[in-house]
């Protein structure tokens, strides 16, 4: 029957093969759980799931979020910096202006505008709620990308245009932000979210919208 099973995959494989990119070739039962720049310096786990067709990286070259295969040392630069400034208390800083700047406030996911004196700040100051929320936040507004690999896994997005939470098929690596395993993470992420960013982007008008999480 694993035979069966395995001529069958190889024939469909053979008849949809297709073209791939530099560095990469087309492979009929390859791995579903490939190295990536985001995976390769964790510790080897043996892949649990049923290998699949097509274009895999040659060897000594991993994925990158692009799709791309590339070397381990010419993957991008990862969000550590950006973490590291998102995560930071609002700093006033040394001087006496008074400026309108934004932090992020990552105990409650929002940017909240503050007092900025001018210099002696830190990265965790923004000139306007829109710069603050697309470097900081989740996106709770992008479409959902199952990304690169092929793991199949269940996870949930936030439709901005339903304000709701969806479930989709994530492949394991790549993707965007918008991804929760849980849909409670989901609404907690972005449910408050939607009504928060419309009230920043649309203050002279009045909006009234239903969210699921009305804990504000």
């Amino acid at each position: 029957m694993m035979l069966f099973f395995i001529f069958v995959l190889l024939a469909v494989a053979f008849a949809r093969k297709e073209k791939c990119d530099e560095h990469s070739h087309y492979h009929a039962c390859g791995t579903s759980c490939p190295e990536t720049c985001e995976n390769y310096r964790d510790p080897f786990e043996e892949c649990i799931y049923p290998c699949s067709p097509g274009c895999h990286c040659d060897p000594g070259f991993i994925k990158a979020k692009t799709g791309k295969c590339v070397r381990p040392e010419n993957c991008p630069r990862t969000d550590d910096v950006r973490e590291k400034n998102c995560f930071e208390p609002p700093k006033k800083g040394l001087c006496k202006d008074s400026l309108s700047r934004w932090y992020y406030d990552s105990n409650s996911g929002q940017c909240r505008e503050f007092i900025y004196g001018g210099c002696e700040g830190n990265g965790n100051s923004y000139m306007t709620f829109h710069e603050c929320m697309e470097y900081c936040a989740v996106d709770c507004y992008a479409k959902p990308d199952p990304g690169q690999c092929y793991t199949n896994m269940p996870r949930y997005y936030y439709d901005d245009l339903e304000e709701a939470c969806k479930l989709f098929i994530y492949g394991g690596c790549g993707g965007n932000t918008n991804n929760f395993v849980t849909i409670e993470e989901c609404y907690g992420n972005c449910g408050k979210r939607t009504r928060f960013y419309l009230l920043n982007k649309y203050p002279y008008f009045e909006i009234s919208i239903i969210i699921h999480n009305e804990d504000l």
